[in-house]
């Protein structure tokens, strides 16, 4: 399966853009033709012994989930694909990271006597 991967961080008021992403720009998203569903994490640090800590202030991770990796550079190549990146941009107000990913899942197995 293929994703993108969209981290945040530093932002200056990150319940606004939570709440922006999932009432605004999710609901545009999922009316795309290929796009599958869409995740938010909000995230809170650990206090590993070996946690890295220039990774302690990302707050959001977000995940979009796409037909095909040929889906995800259609999308990006559309009006509707670049407005929404552009929108997406003028509402981080922090740190923004995109990646491309291909998912792979491993489930587990129990045993049963």
């Amino acid at each position: 399966m293929y994703k993108t991967v969209g981290i945040y961080r530093k932002m200056e008021d990150v319940q606004e853009f939570e709440r922006f992403y999932i009432s605004e720009f999710m609901p545009r998203m999922l009316k795309l033709p290929g796009v599958l569903e869409m995740k938010i994490s909000k995230l809170v640090p650990t206090q590993l012994p070996n946690q890295d800590p220039g990774l302690q202030d990302i707050q959001l991770v977000v995940e979009t989930y796409y037909e095909s990796a040929e889906t995800i550079r259609q999308l990006m190549a559309t009006e509707e694909g670049r407005q929404l990146g552009s929108l997406l941009a003028a509402k981080g107000q922090g740190k923004i990271g995109a990646y491309v990913a291909q998912e792979y899942k491993v489930k587990s197995t129990v045993l049963r006597l």
